[in-house]
């Protein structure tokens, strides 16, 4: 999978020998990052394959020959045929994790690519699983093999991370509804927080604190979504509107009962 970089450089000059040529480009003259996916010939082979050895925070001078730079044309005007070419880089992060588009706690990022076929709320899936807190490589603190898992709505947490009614945290759910889809494979970077995670006592329980990063790595064997409305016949419609309802009308009940008493002591108020 490819990592992106970001890279700025303090001059890019041409030099067809081991002196230093004219400058021809400089991103921290114009006050910019440059970033970039390695491995996609988005730029040169010289970054492609000199960026990868480099740490972040090094500085370094990428020396690169004609075949790892612009051949045999060069790029007209300001860069000569067969050159070589010297940029002096920084190396100032690796972003390994994308966002999720509608949670901020959540990053993703994809070891296996599956099909189109993804996890939806209210769906089954089969999914080996692992739970770990610190780091990508810390302890695992849970998992499961090949596990058939519901995958309940997100509105039935009500803002919380966890509740009696489903053995999983919120996140746990949210990463499999986000980008996960059948023979995929994928890892999530959870931010932990009580609306997302666990509370400080449940933290303690499995053995870490709550700013510790928990990391999860699926793979889905197998997704059971249910029937999308124009796939459903007329009495299946009926009947799939009154388990909705049903569901409905619990979470509301169970919602106002939460919110009774803090209702009451703010009514005597």
């Amino acid at each position: 999978y490819p990592l992106c970089a970001l890279a700025v450089s303090d001059e890019r000059p041409v030099s067809t020998q081991s002196t230093w040529g004219k400058k021809f480009d400089s991103s921290k003259d114009r006050g910019e990052e440059f970033q970039f996916t390695i491995g996609q010939g988005q730029v040169i082979k010289g970054w492609d394959e000199g960026f990868m050895a480099m740490k972040i925070g090094e500085r370094a001078v990428l020396r690169c020959r004609e075949d790892y730079a612009y051949g045999e044309n060069g790029s007209p005007p300001n860069i000569p045929p067969k050159a070589t070419l010297d940029f002096v880089c920084e190396l100032l992060d690796v972003v390994e994790f994308e966002t999720i588009y509608d949670c901020d706690n959540i990053m993703f990022k994809e070891i296996t690519a599956g099909s189109y076929k993804s996890v939806k709320e209210s769906g089954k899936c089969n999914v080996t699983w692992s739970a770990r807190y610190g780091s990508k490589t810390g302890p695992v603190y849970a998992e499961g093999k090949d596990e058939e898992i519901y995958v309940p709505y997100d509105d039935e947490f009500d803002n919380r991370g966890t509740i009696e009614e489903y053995p999983f945290c919120r996140a746990f759910y949210k990463c499999l509804t986000s980008k996960t889809a059948e023979n995929a494979e994928h890892m999530f970077k959870v931010q932990q927080s009580e609306d997302w995670t666990y509370t400080k006592e449940q933290c303690e329980k499995y053995g870490f604190s709550p700013s510790e990063t928990i990391f999860y790595t699926m793979a889905v064997s197998s997704v059971d979504n249910p029937k999308q409305s124009w796939e459903l016949k007329k009495e299946e419609k009926v009947e799939a509107a009154t388990v909705l309802k049903d569901k409905a009308n619990g979470f509301f009940k169970k919602t106002e009962a939460r919110a009774g008493p803090k209702r009451l002591v703010q009514g005597r108020r």
